[in-house]
């Protein structure tokens, strides 16, 4: 086994060649989206999703060896033409410390073997706090009383921390209640799209039906593909209602293909259940 030297601008890569089969065709479909590696390729379409399940289901497919080190559950939103598959994986590990092991395939060929990813350790007054906040919030969403639901919706509006804030979305849409609704509604202008699509989730976990409206509206005028995504398939949970109906037909002329395609799927499959 002989040992490479790193790509440049990649010095964070080892190299090492021996004999590994080479990767088959395969695809990963989550809640958050898809991830596809083919002939040594990658193809992302992920959005909201945690980084260190995103890396678990390349690695399953491409058959190499994954070893993470640390919190790396922060949501991310990609998509992708298809990239070569080792730029593909740094490009997701970016901001923490990865390293690819190749190794030497039969025909010649490089094949990845391993990966090691090790998550970047915030600052200590900024990891202390993040901390101290997750660790109100957990508390709080277990205390379905009045107090609770307004400090969780202080966070959510002015927490400096997109993840944190991200969270007490989450926490508000398990206690539901209308204070919740108010404070989840206002966060729906939230300039970060990954907490905008946990505010969307948590609304229809807390309204239902009754979200619907809501999310009509901000599908027609949310600038990210991801979230307006997020919210046409949660809107063909809901309907057909007549606001869901306009929104998922004016979708259809969505600049996201993914978006036109869900949109008019959905219109499909309710034009066809006899009312």
């Amino acid at each position: 086994m002989s040992r490479c030297p790193s790509p440049a601008g990649l010095g964070l890569v080892a190299l090492v060649l021996c004999a590994l089969p080479a990767l088959a065709a395969a695809q990963a479909v989550g809640e958050w989206g898809t991830a596809t590696v083919q002939e040594g390729k990658l193809w992302l379409d992920v959005t909201a999703a945690p980084l260190d399940a995103v890396l678990r289901a390349i690695a399953e497919q491409a058959g190499f060896t994954l070893e993470l080190q640390g919190d790396l559950s922060i949501p991310i939103t990609e998509r992708w033409v298809p990239v070569p598959l080792g730029e593909g994986l740094l490009r997701l590990a970016r901001g923490n410390s990865a390293s690819l092991t190749y190794v030497k395939q039969a025909d010649g060929s490089e094949a990845i073997e391993r990966m090691l990813v090790v998550a970047a350790a915030p600052r200590l007054p900024q990891l202390a706090q993040r901390n101290q906040q997750l660790a109100t919030i957990r508390r709080l969403s277990r205390s379905p009383g009045a107090e609770g639901r307004a400090i969780l919706s202080a966070v959510l509006s002015n927490d400096g921390d997109p993840y944190v804030r991200g969270q007490a979305a989450a926490a508000l849409g398990r206690l539901g209640g209308q204070p919740a609704i108010a404070a989840l509604s206002a966060a729906l202008a939230d300039p970060v799209p990954e907490v905008r699509i946990r505010v969307v989730r948590a609304l229809a976990q807390s309204s239902g039906r009754a979200a619907g409206d809501m999310l009509a509206e901000r599908l027609g005028i949310d600038p990210d593909a991801g979230v307006r995504r997020v919210i046409t398939n949660l809107l063909a949970r809901f309907g057909p209602t007549p606001s869901d109906q306009a929104a998922l037909e004016a979708a259809q002329s969505d600049a996201d293909p993914a978006v036109r395609r869900a949109a008019a799927a959905t219109l499909r499959r309710w034009a066809s259940v006899p009312r």
